[in-house]
C-alpha cells in the first residue's frame, strides 16, 4: 500500500474567493458556502494513484469551529466497479479506500458537511476526485 495521502478541507459561510481557489455551492438552506480542498496529489485535494496500489486517503475538516462543522456523509458516484469505500471515524475525519484494483476509474466522492451553527443546519457538498491512472 502507497503512502496514505493527506486532505484537507476547509468551509467559510458566505463564500470564498474563486481567484483564491475556493469553490462556492448552495448549501442545503440556499445559502451560499465556499470550500477549499488542500494536499492530496495535487495540492488541490485530488488523488491519483498508480493502478495496483491501494491507497486510503485521509480527509479532515479544518474549518474553524471544528464543533460546528462536521461531516455526515461520503457519497460516491462514477464507481460501477465499486473501488471506493469509506468510513467516517469521527466528526471532522473521514476515510475514503480505493481497492485501485482495474486501470480505468474515475470514482468520485464527494463529502457532506453539516454546519450545526446554523438554525436550522444545514448540508454542504464538497467534490475532489480520485483518478486510477493506468500510465503511471
Amino acid at each position: 500500500m502507497s503512502n496514505a495521502p493527506l486532505v484537507t478541507l476547509n468551509l467559510v459561510q458566505g463564500g470564498g474567493s474563486v481567484e483564491a481557489g475556493w469553490t462556492n455551492v448552495a448549501a442545503s438552506n440556499g445559502e451560499t458556502y465556499g470550500y477549499t480542498f488542500a494536499g492530496g496529489s495535487d495540492g488541490r485535494g485530488n488523488v491519483e494513484q498508480p493502478v495496483g496500489e491501494q491507497v486510503v486517503i485521509y480527509c479532515e475538516c479544518i474549518a474553524e469551529p471544528k464543533v460546528r462543522y462536521q461531516f455526515s456523509q461520503v457519497s460516491i458516484s462514477n464507481d460501477p466497479k465499486g473501488q471506493l469505500s469509506s468510513v467516517i471515524d469521527h466528526i471532522s475525519i473521514a476515510r475514503i479506500i480505493d481497492r485501485n484494483d482495474v486501470p480505468e476509474s474515475n470514482a468520485e466522492w464527494s463529502i457532506y458537511v453539516t454546519d450545526t451553527g446554523v438554525t436550522p443546519t444545514c448540508t454542504i457538498p464538497c467534490d475532489p476526485k480520485v483518478t486510477n491512472d493506468p500510465n503511471r
